[in-house]
């Protein structure tokens, strides 16, 4: 009986494996076949990247790195920002029976978000503030912990971690708790005679920025993380052999950053200053943001409407800024190399 029932489980099994392996072939064929279009896709684009030159090859493959971003964008962004403007432009109630009604008002949300409040004016006008003096502050703080942690020192990595650690753990009750206990500014600064003498001397809008620059330096150094993490990689790229030669002809180190290790990580300044603005721009410590939610949810009276405008207000700053911070760069840029 044994022996029947043995036979009968070995015959069961090579059947198994001789049907799994009469599907797997067919499988593979007919995948095959399915990727031979594709196959035959890829041959011809990799023929046409071939004509390419290196520059335009190198474009191509950075949009193929960022055409799954655009895709989602399209999907999942696009609509939300288009229907937010529409908001924008209209009267907007909601309720549970009717859902949403619109009515078509103009621009009388974004005229009432610049006349009719004066608070949320300030805060636009303190935003300006805060671009003008946080991106210059948050880039060079970058680029000299990007130059120490480039250093050869041992435990090399570990600093590494440190400064980047921040940029892991940071998050809106976070930077609250640490705003309450006053840990985003250095006492020592804040409340010292060279402070005050400085201010003492400027009145207006100058004396803000420079109040709010000392007010914020650990906040800055927080937010620094990633730019550190970009200009580091720029200047592992450099090429050794550049600093040896200029240091046999002479060159000090300060000559050797001016015209070496800065020039050769320009290109990733637009990145970072990009990155910066969105950045500031989007921390909880922005009231824009928090009046935009309030009017959106919380106040009947105003609404999705209202709430939209000023959210349009703010993005609409932070393109204007954004242009000429680039356009400032690019100028500069240019300026150097005719000189």
């Amino acid at each position: 009986m044994w022996s029947n029932i043995r036979n009968t489980l070995i015959d069961a099994f090579s059947r198994t494996r001789t049907l799994f392996t009469a599907v797997t072939k067919k499988a593979l064929v007919i995948l095959a076949v399915l990727l031979r279009p594709f196959s035959i896709v890829i041959g011809r684009f990799e023929t046409f990247l071939g004509r390419l030159s290196i520059k335009r090859r190198e474009t191509v493959y950075g949009l193929l790195f960022v055409l799954p971003w655009i895709i989602g964008y399209l999907v999942f962004n696009l609509y939300p920002l288009i229907y937010s403007f529409y908001l924008s432009l209209n009267k907007v109630t909601v309720s549970l029976i009717s859902g949403i009604k619109t009515t078509f008002i103009g621009l009388d949300n974004y005229r009432a978000v610049i006349n009719e409040n004066p608070d949320l004016v300030s805060d636009f006008v303190n935003y300006i503030r805060d671009i003008i003096v946080s991106i210059p502050l948050m880039l060079v703080i970058a680029i000299v912990l990007a130059l120490l942690l480039n250093q050869k020192v041992k435990g090399k990595g570990l600093f590494r971690m440190l400064f980047f650690f921040p940029v892991i753990i940071i998050s809106g009750p976070v930077i609250r708790d640490l705003e309450t206990y006053g840990a985003l500014s250095l006492q020592s600064l804040t409340d010292s005679f060279f402070l005050d003498a400085i201010t003492s001397n400027l009145t207006g809008f100058v004396q803000s920025m420079v109040v709010y620059a000392f007010s914020n330096i650990i906040m800055f150094l927080w937010y620094s993380g990633v730019q550190t993490i970009i200009f580091l990689s720029g200047l592992q790229k450099i090429d050794r052999q550049l600093y040896e030669a200029a240091r046999v002809d002479g060159a000090s180190p300060w000559e050797i950053f001016w015209k070496i290790t800065l020039p050769a990580i320009k290109p990733l300044f637009a990145v970072n200053i990009i990155y910066s603005v969105v950045l500031v721009t989007n921390t909880v410590e922005n009231p824009i943001l928090s009046s935009a939610r309030y009017h959106m949810f919380r106040n009947i009276q105003t609404g999705y409407g209202y709430g939209s405008a000023v959210a349009w207000i703010l993005f609409l700053l932070e393109i204007v800024l954004l242009a000429v911070f680039l356009f400032v760069f690019r100028a500069r840029d240019k300026g150097g190399e005719r000189a």
